[in-house]
């Protein structure tokens, strides 16, 4: 399980105990792509429900997000921005993110209109502070071409 710094991806925690949480089309662009690419069909936050997104801190989660592609990928990866009163916060993006096909299931390749796909990543939450209400946008990235495949954002709230 990779240990994640300071807020990483709660916007996406899952279990099947969780709900569906409210999620926006990303505001920032990942890094070297032309667009933050279409928000997923859906996204579950354990604990989380609508727009009332409260993660504890030190815990383990769970990252789950369905969207459905329009054209072939064969290589992914992720990236994550995290932002607290508007301003980009500086993070260490994980091992994890250059290998995203890891965590669909089934793998790459992702074949265009073949229907909805699932992204799954588990990682413990582990921020240095707790109580400011971040937004958390993750990327999935065509490692091929920099093009944005899916992007959401979600509001966070990290408590102790």
């Amino acid at each position: 399980m990779n240990k994640v710094i300071v807020l990483l991806l709660p916007f996406f925690l899952a279990s099947a105990f969780a709900g569906y949480v409210d999620h926006i089309r990303c505001t920032r662009t990942a890094p070297g792509t032309p667009g933050p690419g279409d928000p997923p069909t859906w996204v579950w936050v354990e604990g989380c429900e609508g727009d009332n997104c409260q993660v504890r801190n030190g815990t383990d989660a769970v990252v789950r997000a369905g969207f459905s592609p329009n054209e072939d990928h064969h290589n992914l990866r992720f990236h994550i921005i995290i932002t607290l009163v508007g301003i980009p916060i500086p993070i260490e993006q994980p091992e994890i993110a250059d290998q995203a096909c890891l965590l669909l299931d089934g793998g790459c390749p992702l074949i265009g209109g073949a229907g909805e796909r699932h992204f799954e990543y588990r990682f413990e939450v582990a921020s240095p502070i707790v109580g400011p209400r971040v937004l958390i946008e993750l990327t999935l990235i065509n490692s091929d071409t920099n093009q944005a495949i899916a992007c959401a954002g979600v509001y966070v709230t990290i408590t102790a």
